[in-house]
C-alpha cells in the first residue's frame, strides 16, 4: 500500500501560528516585573522594609552567577538523588513562602494602612508588624500543600505562584544599575543555555540541560521573556527613582 502525499500531510500535527503557552509565559513575567516594580519604594508597608539591604549586580555578579548556576547544574546531573530533589523542593519552598510573605504584607499595608501601626514584640527577634506575623502560618500552609500536591495536575497554579513571589521579593534587594550590566548578564544567559543544551553532549555524551530538566526547565522562549522584562524593570526603576 502506497502512502500519498496528501495523506501523510493530513496526519501532520498542526500548529498554531502564535504559540499560546509562550503568550501566557511572556504575559506572566512581564506582569511579575510589572508588580515588583509597583511593590518597591519606601512605602511598600512594612516597617522593616528600608532596613533591607540593597545589592547592585555587577558585571562580574552577572557572570559569577551563571558560573554557581553551572557548577550546581553539574551537581543536579551526576547527583539526582531524592535528598538533592528534596532539597531543591524544601529551598523552593521557603523562597516561595517569603517572598509570598512580602507580597501580601505590602498589598495589605497599602489598602489598610492602619495595619502599619500595629506591632507585637517577640522575644530574640524583637517588634515586627502584627499582620506580618498573621500572614506567616498561610504562606507556610501554601508551601507545604504545594510540595505535598506538586504531581497533582493543578500543582503548577501553586508552583507559579511561588514562583513569581519569589521573584517579586528578589528584585526588592538585587538591581541592576544599568543597561550594560544586564547585557551582561543576559549574553551570558544566553551562552549558558546554548553550552548546557547543545554543546554539552560532546563533554558528557548527554544534554545536560534536557537530563535535569525533569525538575527545572529553561528555554530559549523563557530567556527571550526575561531579557525583556529586565528592561522594563531598569526603566521603571529609573523612572521612579528620578
Amino acid at each position: 500500500m502506497v502512502c500519498s502525499v496528501t495523506d501523510a500531510s493530513i496526519n501532520e500535527t498542526s500548529r498554531p501560528v502564535v504559540d499560546p503557552s509562550a503568550c501566557f509565559l511572556w504575559i506572566m513575567a512581564a506582569g511579575t516585573i510589572a508588580c515588583a516594580s509597583l511593590l518597591q519604594g519606601p512605602n511598600s508597608g512594612t516597617n522593616y522594609r528600608q532596613d533591607k539591604p540593597i545589592i547592585e549586580i555587577t558585571a562580574k555578579r552577572a557572570v559569577l552567577l551563571l558560573v554557581v548556576a553551572s557548577l550546581f547544574l553539574i551537581l543536579r546531573f551526576y547527583f539526582m538523588s531524592s535528598w538533592i530533589t528534596w532539597l531543591l523542593i524544601v529551598t523552593f519552598c521557603i523562597s516561595g513562602s517569603e517572598g509570598m510573605h512580602f507580597c501580601l504584607v505590602t498589598i495589605i499595608s497599602r489598602i489598610f494602612k492602619d495595619c502599619r501601626n500595629n506591632t507585637v514584640q517577640l522575644p530574640l527577634y524583637g517588634e515586627v508588624l502584627t499582620l506580618s506575623l498573621g500572614v506567616v502560618p498561610f504562606c507556610t500552609v501554601f508551601a507545604i500543600l504545594w510540595a505535598a500536591y506538586r504531581h497533582s495536575s493543578f500543582a503548577w497554579i501553586g508552583q507559579d505562584i511561588l514562583g513569581i513571589c519569589t521573584m517579586i521579593n528578589t528584585l526588592q534587594t538585587e538591581r541592576l544599575p544599568n543597561i550594560r550590566v544586564a547585557s551582561v548578564l543576559l549574553s551570558a544567559a544566553f551562552v549558558y543555555d546554548i553550552f548546557w543544551v547543545f554543546i554539552s553532549p560532546l563533554v558528557f555524551h548527554e544534554s545536560v540541560m534536557i537530563a535535569v530538566s525533569a525538575f527545572f526547565t529553561f528555554t530559549f522562549t523563557s530567556r527571550l521573556t526575561i531579557s525583556y522584562a529586565l528592561v522594563i524593570h531598569i526603566n521603571l526603576c529609573n523612572r521612579f527613582s528620578s
